[in-house]
């Protein structure tokens, strides 16, 4: 058991890289769970201190598809020029279907808590990793 929450816990990290343009961030990354995962992600700043991180995921999964969609604010408690850490929270949205012998639909909202980092890697690209518990 103890095992697997920390195999949960390192491969629910995912690293991101954006490109900036003023105070909007828009990039792709995986993410490296149970099943693979890529995302597209955008950071809008609305002050120093405060940010808003939307973001669309596609599930590599064996049988159907999955789709979420998640929308988390930040609150910046590092330099923005330098390391920057955070606490978030937000909603997430998941939607799984399945075409075959029987179709199978299902949805799922959940709210999400967690932590991340931002480090600037250039003037124009930055590394995001962050880790949440929906």
């Amino acid at each position: 058991m103890k095992r697997f929450l920390i195999l949960i816990l390192l491969g629910s990290f995912f690293l991101n890289c954006s490109e900036s343009f003023a105070q909007t961030s828009i990039g792709g990354g995986l993410y490296l769970i149970e099943k693979t995962a890529i995302e597209a992600k955008a950071d809008f700043v609305i002050s120093d201190k405060f940010s808003i991180s939307p973001s669309f995921n596609y599930f590599f999964i064996d049988y159907g598809t999955l789709i979420g969609v998640s929308a988390h604010a930040h609150y910046n408690l590092g330099d923005v020029e330098a390391l920057n850490y955070y606490p978030l929270a937000g909603f997430h949205y998941f939607n799984y279907n399945y075409s075959g012998i029987v179709n199978v639909s299902a949805s799922m909202i959940g709210f999400d808590l967690g932590g991340g980092l931002t480090y600037p890697l250039s003037e124009n690209l930055k590394l995001l990793i962050y880790n949440k518990i929906a």
